[in-house]
Parts: C-alpha cells; structure tokens; sequence
C-alpha cells in the first residue's frame, strides 16, 4: 500500500540537467590537457643525459596533440553552454524590456489622464480670472476716464480764471495810473 494515496511510477527515474553531460566532457577534457601539460613539462626537462632523449623525440607530439586536444575540449563545451545562456539572458532581457515598455506607456496614460483633467479645470479657472481682471480693468479705466474729465473740466475753469484775473489786473493797471504806470527800466 502506498501512502498518501498516491501511485508510485516503477520506472521514475531521475532526471538529470541538460548541461551534466556537457561538464563531464569538460572536465574530462581538462583533465587529459593537464595531464598533457605534465608530461610535456617533463620532457623539458634534461633527459639526455638519461639517454632517452633520442627514444621519447617521435612520441613527444602525442602529448603535444592531447593537451590542443583537451584544452579545446574543455573550452568549446563551456563556450556552448555560455552562448545558450547569453541566448536566453537576451531573450528575458527582451521580455523585460517589452513589460517595462508597457508599464512605461500605462503609467504615461494615467499621468496624460490625470493631467488632462487637471489641465482642463486649470483653464476653466484661467478663463474665469481672466474675465474677471478684464472687468476690473475697464472698471479702472473707465474710472480713470471719468477723472481726466473731471481734471480737464477744473483745467478749463482755471484756465478761464487765469485769463479773466489778468485781463482785470491789467485793465485795472491801465485805469488807475494811466501813464505813469508804465515806466521803462
């Protein structure tokens, strides 16, 4: 009997990533390229004093070829494995980017609304000052208009006395002294 009540698969197996045989190969390959490497070190050394210089010359090339070999071995898979990564890091970049874009423009649309309504009670109110100091304006200079008249209105009445005083003064001058007024200086 099962627990839970659930059916056990007889042949689950489980599954591996799809990158495990490609690092295995890797490391393999890596490796093989070390291994490579120490026995060309090895070679470097001073072997002919041994006197088997002559007899490991043909064969140094096998270890030569292992280690070009096994470090491309090693590389190449790593390359292909980070290239599918790029691939699909660009393409949830892309994604974001294009959710992004959508938020952006929503935002936008919701600000141009909200602005909108804004922009239009703020002109009702613009239009509503306006008339409201072109009102006060004429009210001003209507005001105004009715004080120049009244100015130019005292201006002429002045003017009239200005004109009568010295019209009398002079008549008068001319009446009480005669010609001894009139005296050169």
């Amino acid at each position: 009997m099962a627990r839970g009540g659930k059916k056990k698969d007889g042949g689950s197996v489980p599954k591996s990533e799809p990158g495990t045989l490609l690092v295995l190969i890797q490391f393999v390959c890596a490796i093989v390229a070390f291994a490579s490497l120490v026995v060309l070190l090895v070679g470097l050394l001073d072997i002919g004093a041994y006197g088997m210089a002559e007899m490991l010359r043909g064969y140094a090339l096998i270890p030569l070829g292992l280690f070009v070999f096994g470090g491309l071995g090693a590389i190449m898979p790593a390359m292909t494995v980070r290239s599918a990564e790029a691939q699909a890091v660009t393409a949830r970049m892309g994604e974001l980017e294009a959710r992004l874009n959508e938020r952006i423009e929503a935002l936008q649309t919701r600000v141009d609304t909200r602005i909108g309504d804004d922009n239009q009670t703020l002109r009702e109110e613009n239009k509503a000052l306006q008339a409201s100091l072109d009102e006060y304006r004429q009210a001003e200079r209507a005001k105004i208009a009715d004080e120049v008249e009244k100015l130019r209105a005292v201006n002429c009445e002045l003017e009239d006395q200005i004109r009568r005083w010295a019209i009398g003064s002079v008549d008068q001058a001319i009446s009480d002294t005669g010609d001894e007024s009139v005296r050169v200086a």
